[in-house]
């Protein structure tokens, strides 16, 4: 189940990563997955491939802020 609100405080958290950080180039195409999820567009990309990257950028980020979001 998707999280409207994760999805957001992923998105802003991955928007001012700087581009020093290691996982900077993890997040190459997370932001663009994660307005699809939101949008329900997903002509680039598929479902599963957007669920995928949202899962990936909500563990790595929970596991490097020791944050969880409930």
């Amino acid at each position: 189940m998707l999280n409207v609100k994760r999805i957001y405080i992923l998105i802003n958290y991955i928007e001012t990563m700087s581009p020093n950080s290691w996982y900077y180039n993890q997040f190459s195409d997370v932001v663009e997955c994660l307005y699809c999820l939101l949008n329900e567009d997903f002509r680039k990309y598929t479902y599963q491939y957007c669920y995928h990257k949202y899962r990936f950028a909500d563990i790595v980020i929970t596991s490097i802020t020791k944050e969880v979001y409930v």
